[in-house]
């Protein structure tokens, strides 16, 4: 049978380990804002494995070649490469906005040769393949992007590689 006392010392243990437990949670919330958004360094913050957040940015992976940036609830642009959306929350986080600019307009064609390198495969894999004449369309349309796409991606991993060599990462945490 339970007695009054061995009852009271396990429920003052758990108001005391709850209280230690929400304490330690404020403190911790109140550090990481503090780390995001007054320090002047970016500092990249994993929240799990598919998001991540930089200053007011967060990173969302949505699958393979997108991932989302949105800044205070606004959806900035959905990024074809995982380095050119976090390069470009680093540069637009230290100001480097032209450099920044760059890198979202090749990551945005390359995003759009992509998807229509998508579009494109599916018609062309699609069992339904009626009409020669949209068959043969659909394949001229598929080779013309496919070119495109080459080119379009080397642009792009050519911004990164500049974007790189700014000095922001001798300050980066």
């Amino acid at each position: 049978m339970k007695t009054v006392e061995s009852y009271t010392k396990n429920e003052l243990g758990k108001l005391i380990v709850n209280l230690g437990v929400s304490k330690v949670n404020i403190w911790a919330k109140k550090e990481l804002n503090y780390i995001r958004y007054a320090l002047n360094q970016p500092v990249l913050v994993p929240i799990n494995s598919n998001q991540w957040v930089i200053g007011n940015y967060v990173i969302t992976n949505l699958g393979t070649h997108r991932y989302k940036v949105i800044k205070d609830n606004k959806l900035i642009h959905t990024f074809y490469s995982k380095p050119a959306a976090v390069l470009y929350t680093v540069l637009t986080k230290m100001q480097y906005y032209k450099t920044a600019d760059g890198l979202l307009t090749a990551d945005i064609e390359v995003a759009r040769v992509y998807d229509e390198l998508e579009f494109y495969t599916d018609k062309l894999t699609n069992k339904n393949k009626k009409d020669p004449f949209k068959a043969q369309l659909w394949y001229a349309r598929y080779y013309d992007f496919k070119l495109k796409f080459g080119p379009a991606r080397q642009e792009l991993e050519k911004r990164i590689a500049t974007a790189k060599y700014i000095k922001i990462w001798e300050t980066l945490i």
